[in-house]
């Protein structure tokens, strides 16, 4: 069970000009319980709120706050930030993004 997060502050910065990427409330994303990804305890999560910096989100009914994204250059070397596990989407959505952007690269051609 993932330990509770520190929530973080509007001054929490980095060097590093990394925005995370936006789900939506409702949508599933990817639970990575031990913070980095692995298929063996990757879980399905239900996205609750979503911060600038972070996602709450369900898992079987229980509520984590505060969980990065899994790329979220902060929190590379802090483990306070990464315990509580990480999120990501899911690689059929990703492989959907894909497809959809070649779609519109190929329709913007035909348009020309």
């Amino acid at each position: 069970m993932p330990k509770p997060a520190i929530n973080p502050t509007a001054t929490d910065t980095t060097d590093t000009p990394w925005k995370m990427p936006q789900p939506h409330r409702g949508q599933t994303v990817i639970f990575h319980r031990l913070g980095l990804k692995n298929e063996v305890t990757d879980v399905l999560a239900i996205v609750l709120a979503v911060s600038p910096v972070n996602v709450e989100m369900s898992i079987n009914g229980i509520v984590y706050e505060s969980i990065r994204h899994c790329d979220d250059p902060r929190a590379k070397g802090r483990p306070e930030l990464r315990d509580p596990g990480t999120w990501d989407f899911s690689d059929h959505e990703k492989e959907l993004w894909d497809r959809i952007a070649k779609l519109e690269e190929q329709m913007a051609e035909l348009l020309k």
